[in-house]
């Protein structure tokens, strides 16, 4: 299946917005040069081909997605995760975790939080666990994982389980930590304005990025 894939993205090989697309990223990442509407078009065979998979052949197969150098291959592992993402079991799901640092940067880790999320809302009996166990790394990627895994949760998010990994997190030094601490603070804004409100009067030792963005939304 990926041999297959991997030709018909070869013959879309676009050098010229492969290296725009490289510099974006800071030339952390090659590219093909396929934008992602076009690249959504191209891999749709392939996705509806999976359908027909059992979970461990998918798990296998996101992993040998996510090893390839091009920059695509992630997205479309992140592709194929999320339509099947409702069938996985927790030991499924456990599976995923080193996805987060395979070739890491704020695209594929917010990617990733749509389908994470995802399953999370179907069984959130593991939500804390979950999110302790990446916040408990020394990864800062499964650390942002684990501030931004409630999203889009809503009038769902645990508001306490919140608390308790943003305070953990709060005197990092990391951009991308600081930064997803106001991304689900501005967020949750959207739902619960006051409980924000009050949350950032009462931690005010919280970096001004997070604040800012935190309050980017109340007025």
């Amino acid at each position: 299946m990926i041999d297959t894939l991997k030709q018909i993205l070869k013959k879309n090989y676009n050098p010229s917005i492969a290296h725009k697309q490289s510099q974006y990223m800071k030339n952390k990442f090659s590219f093909y040069g396929i934008p992602k509407p076009k690249l959504r078009q191209i891999t749709k065979p392939f996705l509806q081909t999976s359908l027909s998979l059992f979970t461990s052949e998918i798990i296998e197969i996101l992993y040998q997605l996510f090893y390839e150098n091009k920059r695509e291959f992630h997205y479309i592992a992140i592709d194929l995760l999320t339509i099947h993402i409702h069938k996985f079991s927790y030991l499924d799901f456990q599976q995923l975790y080193l996805l987060i640092d395979l070739y890491p940067w704020w695209d594929s880790i917010d990617a990733l939080q749509k389908p994470f999320s995802l399953w999370i809302i179907q069984h959130p009996e593991y939500l804390r666990e979950v999110s302790l166990t990446w916040n408990n790394t020394n990864s800062i990627w499964q650390k942002r994982s684990a501030i931004i895994l409630q999203l889009k949760h809503k009038q769902n998010l645990d508001t306490s389980l919140l608390t308790e990994i943003i305070i953990f997190n709060k005197n990092s030094s990391e951009f991308f930590i600081q930064k997803a601490i106001g991304w689900i603070l501005r967020e949750y804004s959207k739902t619960n304005p006051l409980w924000i409100k009050e949350f950032i009067d009462q931690h005010k030792d919280l970096s001004n990025l997070s604040k800012k963005e935190g309050l980017k939304y109340i007025k």
